[in-house]
């Protein structure tokens, strides 16, 4: 069957470990980056209680949804694949996942009647 694979085909790769040098490379202007997005964002929670003289944070308090399960570490993973700490051992983790929107505009939240 096409796209299906066994554990036996996919372990005779050569993997990269994910703490490996070079793996990850860190741009020269990442720090600049990361201090441009904060201040923008910053800038939009600035003006935003300036107009609305509330401070919103930068997720939605709407839920719209949550997902629960678990995350199954199988005890049979082949060695490949047990990078990290969280891969090493067979296990069992419960798992969340909450699903909301960015806030924008918090008077998107109005009802029709309340526009």
């Amino acid at each position: 069957m096409a796209g299906t694979y066994q554990w036996e085909d996919l372990a005779s790769r050569k993997y990269v470990p994910w703490e490996a040098m070079g793996v990850e490379k860190i741009s020269p202007d990442e720090e600049e980056d990361m201090k441009a997005v904060i201040a923008q964002i910053n800038e939009m929670q600035r003006r935003q209680y300036n107009k609305t003289r509330h401070c919103f944070g930068g997720t939605h308090a709407r839920t719209q949804g949550i997902v629960k399960g678990k995350f199954i570490i199988p005890g049979d993973l082949p060695t490949h694949l047990k990078q990290s700490e969280l891969f090493r051992e067979a296990g069992e983790h419960p798992v969340a996942c909450r699903y909301s929107s960015e806030p924008g505009d918090p008077g998107l939240d109005a009802g029709p009647s309340e526009t």
